[in-house]
């Protein structure tokens, strides 16, 4: 019974994901339509001022002597220079248009990444039958405020600044349960300390554990390489880090690269 409720609820929460997507997308298509609907408007009235100025321009040449003659010479050039200046007007709107339609493409780029990483955690969850879990923290909770400053506080901004950059801001932490690997590290490490007899060794050991950052090779974070599919927090999760001889074959260093730094 309890399989089956676990089942049910982790079925809901994947429908619930696929609607809330649904809606995002929609109102993602909604606000491009809105915003590309008056460089739309634009484009169709120069594209229509200038047909009729052309239409000027192939005028009969017995009207164009007549006008000619009453003193008009340069009107020919005067609607040459009108079409040219609205055609440099027409390609400012297009590269308007263009950048709304890139910009669209990259948010839902993102959005659709975002679908398929929440989904395959939903997965995993299922699949491991709650054992592995992953939660998204808020400024609400004494977790996300810790783990916030440790980032901050393993920034170095003098390493940096040859880039520009001055600051992190951290829009979102998640936390991940993994039950099976935490066992297996309390286990370790009360053999280890099980060992020292002395208390204030003990007490040193347990004061030294660090925090560690998992680092990869930004070059190689794609989806179509074959190192990406092995360095997801999913993949993490479920198989463990990629091992030295991947690292190996891959013309890397072969270890796993940790840092204290997020220089690093």
């Amino acid at each position: 019974a309890t399989v089956t409720k676990k089942k049910m609820w982790y079925h809901m929460k994947s429908k619930t994901l696929e609607r809330e997507y649904d809606e995002f997308q929609a109102r993602l298509q909604q606000l491009k339509k809105k915003n590309e609907h008056v460089p739309e408007e634009h484009l169709r009235l120069l594209r229509k001022y200038v047909q009729r100025l052309k239409q000027e321009l192939k005028l009969p040449e017995t009207n164009y002597q007549t006008r000619a003659a009453g003193g008009d010479h340069n009107e020919h050039e005067r609607f040459e220079k009108q079409v040219e200046i609205i055609r440099h007007r027409l390609v400012v709107w297009e590269n308007i248009l263009n950048n709304l339609a890139s910009q669209y493409e990259t948010a839902n780029f993102i959005l659709l990444q975002q679908k398929a990483q929440l989904a395959s955690r939903i997965q995993l969850e299922l699949i491991s039958g709650g054992n592995i879990r992953f939660e998204e923290g808020n400024v609400n909770d004494v977790w996300f405020n810790a783990a916030k400053d440790l980032l901050l506080s393993r920034f170095c901004s003098s390493i940096y600044s040859r880039y520009n950059i001055t600051g992190i801001k951290i829009h979102c932490i998640t936390r991940l349960f993994n039950r099976p690997k935490k066992l297996q590290f309390d286990h370790n490490l009360d053999f280890v300390l099980e060992e020292e007899d002395d208390p204030i060794k003990t007490k040193s050991i347990q004061s030294k554990l660090e925090y560690l950052f998992y680092s990869t090779q930004p070059s190689r974070r794609t989806q179509n390489d074959h190192m990406y599919q092995f360095t997801t927090i999913e993949s993490i999760s479920e198989h463990g880090f990629p091992s030295v001889d991947l690292y190996k074959q891959l013309g890397q260093d072969d270890a796993i690269a940790f840092s204290n730094s997020l220089a690093v």
